[in-house]
């Protein structure tokens, strides 16, 4: 199955303000942790972990504003760079670790939906899939998960990087129809959800169609 072409949803705006709940207005509180998410999805770094985790590592980073200043740069920049190919997920949307992944089944994805995703990309598209194929092959995808959440289906894998055994989490996340519409990681160009992490992962889901084994995984 091919996908046909369609616009990514935009990107979601952190509410502060009122909003309605039937006919009453109300203030929406924004809380200590609300603010140290925001600062720290700004400059680039994990939001997950209890409040006092997520104040600690807020802290550490405004307490040193060169690197913070960096960071901020750095993720407006990746963030130029993902708007050109338009598979950039908002990462506030990822679900978090402890919702209830499953090993399978995983959806459907075939070469064809392969190079339809992919095709966003036109500079450096070739080596690109070269390299996802290569960490597939490579069996550098140590595990993989599945969530449906309303009409979404997420697939989460932790893949190993080039060189040693460090591992970055790698999502792609699928529509209501089957159709892949976005991939994230936390590699230099993951933002983009084009990285060779995602097309591994990909090329994962393909081997898995076609063969219906989840061993390893």
């Amino acid at each position: 199955m091919l996908c046909a072409k369609f616009k990514m949803a935009e990107k979601s705006v952190p509410f502060v303000g009122k909003t309605e709940i039937g006919k009453e207005k109300v203030k929406k509180k924004i809380t200590e942790k609300d603010i140290n998410v925001q600062f720290l999805l700004s400059i680039g770094q994990k939001t997950t972990g209890t409040n006092e985790e997520i104040k600690e590592r807020a802290d550490l980073f405004r307490n040193q504003p060169k690197l913070t200043e960096f960071l901020e740069k750095e993720v407006k920049a990746r963030k130029q760079t993902s708007n050109i190919f338009g598979r950039e997920l908002d990462g506030s949307k990822i679900p978090l670790p402890q919702e209830p992944w499953k090993i399978g089944p995983f959806p459907t994805f075939t070469a064809k939906q392969l190079d339809q995703y992919a095709q966003s990309k036109l500079p450096g598209r070739k080596s690109m899939l070269e390299k996802g194929e290569r960490f597939f092959n490579s069996r550098k995808i140590v595990t993989m998960r599945v969530l449906r959440k309303n009409d979404e289906t997420w697939v989460r894998a932790w893949v190993k990087q080039s060189y040693g055994e460090v591992q970055r989490p790698a999502f792609v996340k699928f529509n209501k129809i089957g159709c892949a519409v976005g991939g994230s990681c936390t590699c230099t160009v993951g933002v983009s959800g084009l990285c060779a992490h995602v097309i591994s992962v990909l090329y994962q889901l393909i081997h898995h169609t076609q063969t219906g084994t989840t061993k390893n995984l």
